[in-house]
């Protein structure tokens, strides 16, 4: 592995492709810094020249570009902050020049060293997944330089997984637990003493794996365990990014699919927002319109008391999240009445809520979305929140003769109830009693769909109701 040490303001990542017989390099250029820790805004706007000609304006962390068609050659790379007006005219803050060989697969990424200070790496890698093959008649069983089999009669598909860690962070050396679970079998993977700057590649089976960080030698995790899907004739290039001094640290994935290998593909976290606080409880407009921030960029103007958000797709990294009263000129600019820092990872899938606390104060959650690895063929789970101001309750939900319950549920809690698709009555009771303060809500499930509801508002102010959204269950299993 070949290092070269430059200074600079930035991460990036190029992700080069050759396929055989081709004397180009595919290059795929990723932002993978997050700009606070170098005190800058999260998102981090780069412009990107390659041999003086501006290739990307405007590039944020995480956004991932190309591919783009390269000769064999070396290639001066230079970033700078971005300038809307006239791109890629700034100061470069990072210059280097990277060389790309023909058939080889490299990643060069710029990024914190371990001691915190900015770098840049050169990665070989393959993105070759791994074949199996049959064969119906004789004929010459070797491969050619390619790796393709030319045997007559002779075909074959794709059925290699596989994952290529980098420690690309402001951290020491690591171990990387890489476990999946299926059924009673607990398959594992144990990459130790990886340092700042390498890379190890390993082969999975396809499935679902839990990905954990923890200091070489060391049990206690500093990252992790993160859930990552993977699946058949793909691999998974994964950079361990940010920094664990300032809480930056997490992984950055990015799928490329083996058989057509041109789109380098995000694995991102999805978001889904929920409004679940009623203006009556705090003396304002029932609708009670807010104006909603992710690190300082205005995502969510005007958002009123029951609205929910379709799934919004974000880089994984730390948010910190700010809401406050709706101002229609000047959107986002009002006092935060709520503000919190929330954590992201790649793959995850969970529900931010602003919600009443128990005694009637604004607050808000996050709730994973996620039903866990239990087999819901044929089930409509439904998920309930108690995010409203009242005590802890009770909930129940009836079809016919089956009564399913959830008991002492307190605010900030969920529950799951295994129910199939159909009608069913929910209802909402005290802790231990049986006359419901809320129901029966009339519901009909759908087959392999996921109900969440949402207790809000306030009992003592008559506000109290439920609000529901819907998941394709597809979308939610482990």
């Amino acid at each position: 592995m070949k290092r070269i040490s430059v200074p600079i303001l930035i991460v990036f990542v190029l992700l080069t492709s050759s396929y055989g017989g081709n004397s180009n390099s595919s290059v795929y250029v990723i932002h993978g810094i997050p700009g606070g820790d170098l005190g800058l805004d999260a998102a981090l706007p780069v412009d990107v020249a390659v041999q003086g000609g501006c290739i990307l304006e405007g590039f944020t962390y995480g956004q991932a570009a190309g591919p783009i068609e390269l000769p064999e050659g070396t290639y001066n790379i230079k970033i700078s902050l971005a300038d809307p007006c006239n791109p890629c005219s700034s100061t470069p803050v990072i210059e280097a020049d990277v060389p790309f060989s023909a058939g080889e697969t490299a990643v060069v990424i710029a990024h914190l060293a371990e001691d915190a200070t900015p770098t840049a790496s050169k990665f070989i890698v393959s993105t070759n997944c791994g074949y199996s093959r049959k064969f119906f008649n004789h004929g010459d069983d070797d491969d050619d330089d390619n790796g393709n089999n030319n045997a007559y009669g002779a075909y074959k598909y794709c059925n290699g997984t596989k994952m290529v860690l980098h420690h690309t962070a402001a951290a020491g050396a690591v171990d990387i637990e890489l476990q999946r679970a299926l059924g009673w079998w607990v398959g594992s993977r144990n990459i130790n003493n990886i340092t700042n700057g390498e890379q190890a590649e390993v082969k999975v089976f396809p499935g679902n794996w839990a990905i954990s960080l923890f200091p070489a030698g060391s049990n206690d995790v500093v990252l992790g365990p993160i859930e990552l899907r993977t699946e058949f004739c793909s691999s998974y290039f994964v950079f361990a990014v940010g920094s664990v001094d300032s809480g930056s640290l997490t992984l950055l994935v990015y799928k490329l699919n083996c058989r057509n290998g041109s789109e380098l593909e995000m694995v991102g976290a999805v978001v889904y927002v929920v409004h679940g606080i009623p203006g009556e409880d705090l003396g304002l407009d029932p609708d009670l319109p807010v104006d909603i921030s992710l690190n300082g960029q205005c995502a969510l103007p005007g958002f009123t008391f029951g609205e929910i958000t379709d799934g919004l797709p974000l880089i994984p990294g730390v948010y910190n999240v700010k809401i406050g009263l709706a101002n229609p000129a000047n959107p986002c600019s009002e006092p935060a009445v709520i503000e919190a820092d929330v954590a992201l990872f790649a793959g995850e899938n969970v529900t931010m809520i602003a919600h009443l606390t128990a005694e009637g104060d604004p607050t808000a959650s996050v709730f994973s979305n996620k039903v866990g690895k239990g087999c819901f063929l044929f089930k409509s789970p439904l998920v309930v929140h108690h995010t409203a101001a009242a005590p802890t309750v009770d909930i129940e939900a009836r079809r016919h003769r089956k009564v399913l319950k959830l008991e002492n549920v307190s605010n900030g809690d969920q529950g799951i109830l295994n129910t199939r698709p159909g009608p069913w009555k929910v209802s909402i009771a005290p802790a231990g009693l049986e006359d419901p303060v809320f129901g029966p809500l009339n519901l009909r499930l759908r087959n392999r769909k996921v109900y969440f509801l949402y207790a809000v508002g306030s009992l003592d102010n008559e506000t109290f109701t439920v609000l529901q959204n819907v998941i394709p269950l597809k979308n939610l299993t482990d």
